[in-house]
């Protein structure tokens, strides 16, 4: 299979541009597509196999048995699965979309889009078992956009507890900030294993792309390459990091889109598992949808000055985390 395909008029030109940018939480990235939404004709899809992957962790804790990866026929189990679902993820009943949770489906709803630009943000985890990588839509390249581990696990950390302490389901010590353990207490993803799931997908689609250099500066050739940019290069320097991504993605670039509007409604035009499901989730991504520009990091806290379960995750995540650094755009 070809990762790096693209639909071509009978000239030879390419018609569209198609995107998948992998990553995992807490790295910007809402932001990053918040900021791209401005891209005239540009179509975005909101972690679409991530609730895939969501829906099937759910099904499965719930009766033990794997959820389909194809809708029809299936029906009532997909029902089940986005019960589930928008259970744990607080979510009021009919939001999210039963037939939009097939992994099966949502490669043929990518590969049928018609739009100039389509850009897909998701997560690497809905990835992390080879048996869905099959289902990665033909026509895409692949872009990775990474964070410092202490950075992205103290910020996922933190934004895990105040979600689950709201929605009451820390017990015991847990509750107490000091003596929660992002491992132990949280139920939703691993973030231990954040690098690692997006590592390995990054070794994986360039095994399986065609081999080519990035871009010369000035031309309008784009990347067979994957394209890897780091969220500190995205913030502190979005002038130097964010045209580079889009000369090499094959998008559009002006500097217009240093600047973008506070309102959180560019993201209800976003593809989803429901029409309505960001306007549910806002919540967990308040800074980005209110955001209007990239802002610069404050300075990056320290790994031995972090909570001990960050600290242990981080060390495991460092080798992965260096390996992509290595290759960053």
């Amino acid at each position: 299979m070809s990762t790096t395909m693209t639909s071509l008029k009978p000239n030879g030109e390419a018609d569209q541009v198609r995107i998948i940018l992998w990553t995992f939480p807490r790295t910007l990235s809402t932001a990053l597509i918040k900021c791209l939404s401005q891209i005239d004709g540009v179509e975005i899809w909101f972690e679409p196999y991530c609730f895939c992957s969501m829906a099937a962790r759910e099904y499965r804790r719930a009766h033990g048995r794997e959820l389909p990866t194809s809708y029809a026929g299936n029906e009532t189990k997909f029902t089940e699965a986005a019960r589930l679902l928008s259970k744990v993820a607080l979510m009021p009943a009919g939001v999210i979309d039963p037939e939009r949770l097939a992994y099966e489906g949502v490669k043929e709803r990518l590969e049928s889009s018609t739009s100039k630009y389509v850009i897909v943000k998701d997560m690497a985890l809905s990835m992390s078992d080879k048996k869905y990588r099959r289902y990665l839509p033909d026509g895409f390249t692949h872009a990775y956009l990474i964070r410092e581990p202490a950075a992205a696990i103290t910020s996922y950390r933190r934004a895990t507890y105040q979600s689950f302490l709201s929605a009451g389901y820390l017990v015991g010590e847990a509750r107490d900030e000091n003596k929660f353990d992002i491992e132990r207490d949280n139920f939703l993803m691993d973030a231990g294993l954040f690098h690692q799931e997006l590592c390995e997908l990054w070794r994986y689609s360039s095994q399986h792309s065609k081999a080519s250099a990035l871009p010369k500066e000035g031309s309008s050739e784009r990347s067979k390459q994957s394209v890897i940019i780091e969220s500190d290069d995205l913030l502190t320097k979005p002038h130097e990091v964010l045209p580079k991504f889009c000369r090499a993605l094959g998008l559009p670039y002006d500097q217009s889109l240093l600047r973008w509007d506070a309102s959180a409604d560019v993201a209800f035009t976003w593809k989803a598992a429901g029409d309505e499901v960001l306007r549910h989730n806002v919540h967990f991504y308040k800074t980005a949808m209110s955001s209007t520009h990239f802002v610069p990091a404050n300075k990056r806290t320290q790994v031995q000055n972090v909570f001990e379960d960050v600290r242990r995750l981080a060390e495991k995540a460092r080798p992965y985390y260096e390996e992509m650094y290595n290759h960053k755009l």
